[in-house]
């Protein structure tokens, strides 16, 4: 499911020597996007990802953190996520309910 949203990163080998580059931008643009932009949002409101996303950004810099590496682990979480029929284990209760409740649902 990775590399059919591109978010796979390009590998170059000749030998012994080795090249890994950025994503390889083959698949489906949109569901690229969507990870993308879901990786955005999950490093500032998931503590979890945020705590991963410090540790990669620290080695790999923020842009490829969260392109190459927080969009790409979500991308890994969904298609378990899919193929158990789990639902997203690291949900901050307070803040679910507290969106639920805005939104005009009952908890």
């Amino acid at each position: 499911m990775v590399s059919w949203a591109g978010l796979a990163p390009r590998v170059h080998q000749s030998g012994d020597v080795l090249w890994n580059g950025g994503i390889t931008h083959e698949g489906s643009g949109i569901l690229r996007w969507a990870m993308v932009e879901a990786a955005r949002s999950a490093v500032r409101y998931d503590e979890r990802f945020g705590e991963f996303y410090g540790r990669v950004k620290a080695r790999r810099g923020g842009e490829k953190a969260v392109v190459v590496v927080v969009a790409n682990k979500m991308l890994k979480i969904v298609w378990v996520m899919l193929v158990r029929r789990e639902t997203y284990g690291g949900v901050n209760r307070r803040r679910y309910e507290e969106k639920l409740n805005n939104a005009g649902f009952d908890v």
